[in-house]
Formats: structure tokens, C-alpha cells, sequence
């Protein structure tokens, strides 16, 4: 299925495991569409070889797709061996909080491992941050909406995806303030 094909929303789980890869196949394999926001890292062997492969960003959360039939979802994770657990919005609520599929295409396209320029926050430290709604006019991340926040006297666009957020290095006049 192509990408414009999903019009659901997404949700994040949480892994009680550092198998992030086997449960993500186990997953897949129920026919559910998953991301996990992965990032290249170099590790260096004994004889100093150095190799660069791809690794979680954070080894507990999964982001799945759901369209209207969120049961499938709960079954599979239901009949999983592993611990996992839905993200809730608070403590207090029992359902499971969901993503558009506009903002987690945004947020996966911000991750991809081939950009370099980003940063992996959490939800704790987004609070923190201050900025203006702006939409990306010029280059490669032309559409994308997100927070323009300034960190060490650079400027980031921050999308948040559940309790994680990216931060990708823009150039601010590439950006438009939206209007509310």
C-alpha cells in the first residue's frame, strides 16, 4: 500500500524490552504498517574498523498505524509475548492517544537517517521550547508545518509525534509564519 492510501491515525506504544526490532517484525507480520525513528551511529571493533549502521533513536517506542478498526491492533498486541503498553495523553485516560497520519507523515519524512542536521528531544523538553506555527516554503522539507524554535543560536523546526520530538536545522527565511 501507498502512503497516500493511509488516512487513519497512528499510535505510539511503549516496549517493557530492548528486542525493538523482533517486536517490530512480529507486528508487520499481523499486516500493521509500523515506523520506528531510527538514526546512524559508527562503532569502532577492537582492530579500529569502523562501521555505520542504523540503531533506534529510542529503544522503547513504536509508532503503528490504525484506520477505524483499532481492535486488530489490540488483538495483535494482545496475543504479543512481550510487554507493551499504549501511550495514553495523561494518566488518567484509558485511550490510547492518536496521531494524525498528516503530522506522522511529516514527522517520519523529519526522520529520515539521511538528514543530518536534527535533533531527538523529549515531550518534557518540547514544553520548554517557545515558537511561532510556521510552514516550510523552499528546499526539500517545502509543505512540512512545525514549531521555529532557536537553540543554540541556531534555528530548528520541532515536530512532536507522541511523547518524542525531531528538531531539524532550517535556515529561517525558508519558513512562513502561519496565520491562526
Amino acid at each position: 500500500m501507498s502512503d497516500s492510501q493511509y488516512n487513519g491515525s497512528w499510535l505510539c506504544i511503549r516496549l517493557y524490552t530492548v528486542k525493538t526490532y523482533e517486536i517490530k517484525s512480529f507486528i508487520e507480520e499481523g499486516g500493521i504498517k509500523v515506523f520506528l525513528p531510527e538514526e546512524y551511529r559508527v562503532k569502532e571493533d577492537a582492530d579500529g574498523h569502523r562501521t555505520r549502521s542504523l540503531v533506534p533513536v529510542v529503544r522503547n517506542l513504536l509508532f503503528v498505524y490504525v484506520d477505524n478498526n483499532f481492535d486488530i491492533i489490540r488483538g495483535k498486541v494482545g496475543d504479543s509475548r512481550y510487554r507493551i503498553a499504549f501511550i495514553t495523553p495523561s494518566p488518567a485516560v484509558r485511550t490510547p492517544a492518536r496521531i494524525s497520519d498528516a503530522e506522522m507523515q511529516e514527522f517520519i519524512q523529519m526522520c529520515n537517517p539521511d538528514i543530518e542536521d536534527k535533533l531527538f528531544v523529549t515531550h518534557d523538553e518540547v514544553k520548554l521550547k517557545a515558537g511561532d506555527m510556521v510552514i516550510v516554503d523552499r528546499g526539500p522539507l517545502k509543505g512540512i508545518t512545525g514549531r521555529l524554535i532557536r537553540k543554540a543560536k541556531k534555528y530548528y523546526l520541532l515536530k512532536e509525534a507522541g511523547p518524542m520530538a525531531v528538531l531539524l536545522k532550517v535556515t529561517k527565511w525558508t519558513c512562513r509564519k502561519m496565520e491562526e
